[in-house]
């Protein structure tokens, strides 16, 4: 009895010494063509909440084609769904501490990308056309911002309750 206890300790130690599973990663789709970024996002925050939906079916509802998709699209279609969905012209403080994450944002004036997390010196975000990227906040507010003289930014909230 004493040499089973003995075999077993180590493997005992092993589960009990073992790091904490990370958190769940946020789900990630790439664009497969180079104007498809919406139904990309939109897809990565469906599926956060559960939802599968196929690309090609979102690029259909959406009407997209070779000049992308309209930010008025990607809201009418959420709510179609059945998700809460809200679009809004926020400032930077707004949006890191009032908006529910994930959220899609304006990038470029051409371009949406999906923020998923913030802390309190980084913004998290998932680019469809990339990867996921973490931005201090003054190199997000570039190009969330582009150009924009009022330091507002738009963005898309899609949520379940």
């Amino acid at each position: 009895m004493k040499y089973l206890l003995l075999l077993l300790l180590p493997a005992y130690l092993l589960i009990a010494c073992s790091p904490p599973a990370p958190p769940r990663q946020f789900p990630y789709f790439r664009q497969t063509l180079n104007y498809d970024c919406a139904p990309s996002c939109l897809k990565m925050i469906y599926a956060y909440y559960g939802e599968e939906y196929p690309e090609t079916e979102l690029m259909r509802r959406l009407k997209t084609d070779s000049t992308g998709t309209t930010l008025q699209a990607m809201y009418d279609l959420s709510n179609q769904l059945g998700f809460t969905t809200m679009l809004v012209s926020v400032n930077m403080d707004f949006l890191t501490e009032n908006i529910k994450l994930p959220c899609i944002v304006d990038w470029n004036g051409n371009h949406v990308v999906v923020v998923y997390k913030v802390d309190s010196t980084h913004i998290y975000v998932a680019d469809p056309a990339d990867t996921f990227h973490v931005y201090d906040k003054q190199a997000f507010m570039t190009s969330w911002l582009h150009s924009n003289s009022e330091n507002k930014g738009i963005a898309l909230v899609v949520y379940k309750l």
